[in-house]
């Protein structure tokens, strides 16, 4: 394990930590199952199948006031199978993030939703849910591993940039 790498673990560690005594910590997130009954000639199946309109997902984001307008914040999402329990191969395989923003100005690190697909699903009917146009895109990933993002708002339009690491 390299020195960034041990770095990176230790100012994530502490912005757990922190989280933990912020003044705002929220848990979050999404349970979605259906009951599906298919009949195929004879045959008539049965099932519970997880994530039928939109994902299933955990997340926690805690922020702490840093004082003269500025928050640290902390964000992690976990997705899941709500019929079996099961994760995928990383434990917060949606974001899992650390940041800094003071008024209009973000800066975050880690595990990033990619602005493609937060474009494309800000306008999708679905909200960028399995049976939206965002998730059918083959050519937008949701997520980027290893990245550092900013974003700047301003009034109705948020402008942002990202580098993948």
């Amino acid at each position: 394990m390299n020195v960034f790498n041990k770095t990176a673990i230790l100012i994530a560690l502490a912005a757990c930590a922190a989280g933990a005594q912020a003044a705002s910590t929220n848990v979050y997130g999404v349970a979605d199952i259906g009951y599906n009954h298919t009949k195929l000639g004879g045959l008539s199946v049965h099932s519970l199948d997880s994530s039928g309109k939109s994902d299933s997902f955990i997340g926690f984001k805690a922020v702490e006031n840093m004082g003269n307008g500025v928050n640290a914040f902390v964000t992690l999402e976990a997705g899941y199978n709500l019929d079996t329990g099961a994760t995928a191969d990383n434990l917060f395989n949606r974001e899992a993030s650390i940041g800094v923003n003071s008024g209009a100005h973000t800066l975050k690190a880690g595990r990033l939703q990619s602005l493609n697909y937060a474009a494309v699903k800000e306008f999708d009917v679905f909200g960028g849910g399995n049976l939206g146009v965002a998730r059918l895109s083959q050519h937008t990933a949701e997520y980027n591993s290893n990245a550092v993002g900013y974003s700047l708002g301003h009034g109705n339009f948020t402008f942002g940039a990202q580098h993948v690491f």
